[in-house]
């Protein structure tokens, strides 16, 4: 069984001022990440709303391949369905949360990370921010 080693202890941030007042079912695209062989990556998401989100709140997230230097088109609906990953879901409530996903399998090269707010309302002014980590498998 296979052990996940996590990169530098402090993540890197991958989206921070880009999320500042993202409006509800708008989406923002990362800059690239070159990832390994086998490498693995988590991702923090920390939001703040000023109004009540919608109780099923959550931001669709999906990895995106370089294919040929070249990424998919975020805006065909359908086909970036085929890149979605687990997607971050948050409480109906009013103040800042977090939320992590772990364990993402990720393709050899580069890849960049794109977030739609389906939280109902838009991100605060300030204080949003996307991190990550890689890690690589460990045999023990």
């Amino acid at each position: 069984m296979a052990k996940i080693l996590w990169g530098p202890e402090t993540p890197a941030n991958l989206l921070a001022t880009d999320l500042n007042l993202l409006a509800n079912d708008a989406g923002f695209l990362s800059t690239a990440i070159s990832t390994g062989e086998n490498q693995f990556l988590k991702l923090s998401l920390s939001i703040g709303i000023t109004a009540a989100r919608d109780a099923a709140a959550y931001v669709k997230t999906f990895i995106l391949p370089s294919m040929g230097g070249l990424y998919p088109d975020t805006a065909l609906t359908e086909p970036l369905q085929a890149y979605a990953i687990q997607h971050f879901y948050f409480k109906p409530i009013t103040t800042a949360e977090t939320a992590i996903t772990t364990n993402i399998f990720l393709p050899f090269g580069d890849i960049k990370v794109y977030i739609v707010n389906k939280t109902g309302v838009a991100f605060t002014a300030t204080g949003n921010v996307l991190t990550y980590q890689l890690g690589s498998p460990e045999s023990v």
